[in-house]
């Protein structure tokens, strides 16, 4: 019975340290991974929080001076026509818990809040014209990337970073690892 018991014990070990263990992700795995999904984080920041989707020509003399919504519809020839679309492309570069804070304000919105994307009647992909977005300037330095720690599907990456021209200092970036595939799980704008 000691030996059960013992043997139990052990196993248990195992496996709590190896749910826990480190990651074997060297800093030229994560700079190759970060090469790619910076760039890619970068052209969908800008569609979330910077210039937004191109849309069709519009009087800005109709835009109602009271409102904090105005929506117009995005461009036949843009790649992104639904918030199908926008989402799919998302998908394979930020992880879904990252991605659910991000779509509950460009697509649902809030009370004092119009989301910054909707559909209109006949699904037609439209952008809050009133939502002028932030101009993005971060410019991460990937190849300096470094691992600093990480345990079994998770890691933070430490990048050098300059904001508006300027050395901003080191940002933590967390990765993920979802269903085999490694995602950002921190903002990159």
């Amino acid at each position: 019975m000691k030996r059960f018991i013992c043997a139990a014990i052990v196993l248990t070990i195992l496996w709590i340290t190896s749910c826990t263990a480190a990651v074997e992700l060297t800093d030229e795995e994560a700079i190759a991974i970060l090469s790619d999904l910076i760039p890619r984080s970068a052209e969908l920041n800008e569609i979330f929080w910077g210039e937004g989707l191109p849309t069709v020509d519009y009087d800005e003399d109709d835009l109602p001076i009271s409102f904090n919504w105005y929506y117009v519809e995005v461009t036949p020839d843009c790649k992104y026509q639904s918030i199908n679309d926008i989402e799919a492309a998302a998908s394979q570069v930020f992880t879904y818990g990252f991605l659910q804070i991000i779509y509950s304000w460009a697509f649902f919105g809030s009370y004092e809040l119009k989301p910054r994307y909707s559909e209109n009647d006949d699904g037609v992909l439209q952008r809050n014209v009133m939502d002028n977005g932030f101009e993005l300037t971060t410019v991460f330095h990937i190849d300096q990337a470094k691992v600093k720690s990480g345990k079994r599907d998770s890691v933070t990456v430490t990048v050098p970073a300059d904001v508006q021209g300027e050395p901003y200092g080191d940002v933590d970036l967390v990765l993920i690892k979802e269903n085999g595939v490694w995602l950002l799980d921190s903002p990159t704008y």
